[in-house]
């Protein structure tokens, strides 16, 4: 990321979950959630918010994220 953005380029990253990201999409999930049990049918909600890691980025960044359930289960973040 650094490397991309001393260099001028925009970019796109896919982050693994933790539970920082996922407690920030918990409203969210919860509308995907909600949505999936009126319709039956997979639910994706998107978010936006500026995110930092505790230690490794040197400082926020945009995150798009995905909530999303199915059938078989809920999938947060993915």
């Amino acid at each position: 990321m650094a490397w991309c953005e001393r260099e001028g380029l925009e970019y796109i990253f896919g982050l693994a979950q933790n539970a920082r990201l996922k407690k920030q999409i918990a409203p969210e999930m919860a509308q995907a959630e909600k949505q999936y049990e009126e319709t039956k049918a997979p639910a994706r909600v998107f978010t936006e918010f500026f995110y930092a890691t505790q230690e490794t980025w040197s400082r926020q960044r945009r995150v798009i994220a995905k909530a999303s359930t199915s059938p078989t289960k809920p999938i947060p973040g993915s």
